[in-house]
């Protein structure tokens, strides 16, 4: 009976093995082709959404617009101080948006332009906006 089981184990290896070599290489190329044509498919996906349409952003040179540096710079500094600095009525120092004065009041701000226009009033910056 023993005879009979290896007999029977040797036969079962030699099949398995005769699989492998006959189906298993055709398989991986399968797969392999398979993962080529999807991975190219989504490269080519993604490579759509980096192409810029030239009709959605167009510079034009005006040659009846002047505008020197200066301008520009003073325009600049104008909107980003514009309406981000703020005190309380009854507080002693001046804030930024970003930086800490969320316990004043709606009511008891106060709005300047500049940081010079806070200064002249008397307010001087708060320590949490240096």
């Amino acid at each position: 009976m023993v005879n009979l089981c290896l007999v029977s184990l040797k036969h079962i290896d030699k099949k398995i093995k005769a699989f492998y070599h006959k189906y298993v290489e055709s398989i991986i190329w399968v797969y392999i082709f398979i993962l080529i044509l999807v991975n190219s498919y989504i490269l080519g996906f993604l490579s759509s959404f980096n192409s810029i349409d030239s009709d959605l952003l167009k510079i034009e040179y005006d040659p009846n617009i002047e505008i020197t540096i200066d301008d520009l710079k003073t325009n600049l500094v104008k909107k980003v101080n514009s309406g981000k600095i703020h005190a309380s009525k009854n507080g002693t120092k001046y804030y930024y948006d970003w930086c800490g004065s969320s316990r004043i009041k709606e009511e008891n701000k106060i709005y300047f332009d500049s940081d010079n226009d806070a200064r002249e009033e008397g307010y001087e910056i708060s320590s949490s906006c240096k």
